[in-house]
């Protein structure tokens, strides 16, 4: 059985409306988890009220180990959520937070060094006890999955072209492959052509690049698949991204066929599209829900 280790910012997302738990990292984990995939949390919290309520809150998901550590100096993160005229989500990520400062311990060495998936996001890279951390996880990780999240101002160009070359796996959205695509000096219209751009500059075999309501593309190796996405009445798309990139975490190193990941990708946009339905971050998701919304498109 596939064990997967997500290391990163763990926080609350304030909105308007109140604040749920939040970080890239920590979706991405408990949806690995629902979906079969034991996966555990490395991050830091402060010794506050908000971090003993957020630890409380990733103990009820359905974790297989916590490697959270309590911050003496430093508060637990958090992100204010603002929305443009578009609908599309700003974020304010607060900082110094005690997840900027997480450090190592044998423990969590050996914990990874046996995970069979790695994820990191380019937000732990902001501060320099959570980069270094980072970085030593990623020379003894196996299989390293990039989650590309940009927030300004903690855009360090530099430093995401290194880590995009430490992983196997870049996974980003449309609008931060263009933005990079273009920082690289690539001068492509082209999805496709950026997509190859990025894959060469960075020599990473797989790239996964989500497109919103219009589905995905995956470049593995010199194939790409692409699937057109869903249509559902969305609710909330705070956490697609995260819950298509638990899902195609949870097929794609099984996969060996066209066929094989073809199929990680529609059950990927499913689960994606599912999330987007439901209000919350961590909200609950059933198999039959997936299967239901492929079934449809495929009827």
């Amino acid at each position: 059985m596939r064990k997967a280790i997500c290391f990163g910012e763990v926080l609350w997302d304030i909105f308007p409306t109140g604040k749920v738990i939040g970080g890239a990292p920590l979706q991405v984990a408990a949806r690995l988890s629902s979906l079969g995939v034991p996966s555990r949390i490395v991050s830091k919290i402060g010794n506050d009220a908000e971090g003993r309520t957020l630890l409380q809150n990733i103990q009820n998901l359905n974790l297989t180990g916590v490697y959270i550590k309590i911050d003496q100096n430093f508060p637990t993160g958090q992100a204010i959520v603002h929305f443009d005229d578009n609908g599309d989500a700003l974020y304010d990520v607060k900082s110094p937070a005690a997840w900027d400062h997480i450090d190592l311990t044998e423990e969590i060495i050996n914990v990874v060094s046996s995970a069979d998936i790695f994820v990191y996001g380019s937000l732990a890279a902001r501060s320099e006890v959570s980069k270094n951390s980072m970085y030593k996880l990623l020379d003894i990780a196996k299989y390293k999955v990039f989650d590309v999240n940009l927030r300004k101002p903690f855009c360090d160009m530099d430093e995401i072209v290194k880590l995009m070359r430490k992983a196997d796996l870049i996974k980003l959205n449309e609008a931060e492959l263009r933005y990079l695509a273009k920082h690289l000096g690539a001068d492509n219209e082209s999805l496709e052509l950026n997509i190859l751009f990025l894959s060469e500059y960075t020599e990473t075999a797989q790239i996964c690049v989500t497109r919103g309501t219009k589905g995905a593309v995956l470049l593995t190796g010199e194939q790409l698949y692409s699937h057109p996405g869903f249509e559902v009445d969305i609710v909330d798309t705070i956490s697609s991204g995260d819950n298509f990139l638990a899902a195609l975490l949870s097929k794609i190193m099984d996969c060996e066929t066209e066929k094989d990941y073809n199929e990680a990708l529609i059950f990927a946009n499913a689960l994606g599209a599912v999330a987007a339905t439901k209000k919350g971050t961590t909200s609950k998701i059933s198999t039959d829900e997936i299967l239901q919304l492929i079934q449809g498109q495929l009827s």
